[in-house]
């Protein structure tokens, strides 16, 4: 259905900008739980596949809207260590 692509993109844009938000948020918080920012990302990443977008992709996007220290974040939660807390 032609109408799916353009909710799709918009659908895209309202998680990209959501997460974006969060993460920046709990930087600018200063206090990282690593079971909630996993939570965190583990419910946007259902969220995306929900709806059909890439999760990788979404990810890369992600990376271009963040400073050093939230890119320092999600790569920490990610790749399964904050601050040397096992998270997975």
């Amino acid at each position: 259905m032609a109408l799916d692509v353009y909710f799709q993109d918009t659908l895209r844009r309202i998680v990209l900008s959501n997460l974006v938000l969060a993460i920046r948020t709990a930087v600018a918080n200063g206090t990282i739980n690593p079971d909630h920012a996993r939570g965190l990302l583990d419910a946007y990443e259902s969220m995306a596949h929900s709806i059909g977008i890439s999760w990788p992709d979404l990810l890369t996007d992600v990376r271009r809207s963040l400073s050093n220290d939230a890119i320092t974040l999600l790569d920490s939660v990610t790749v399964g260590t904050i601050e040397g807390q096992c998270t997975k």
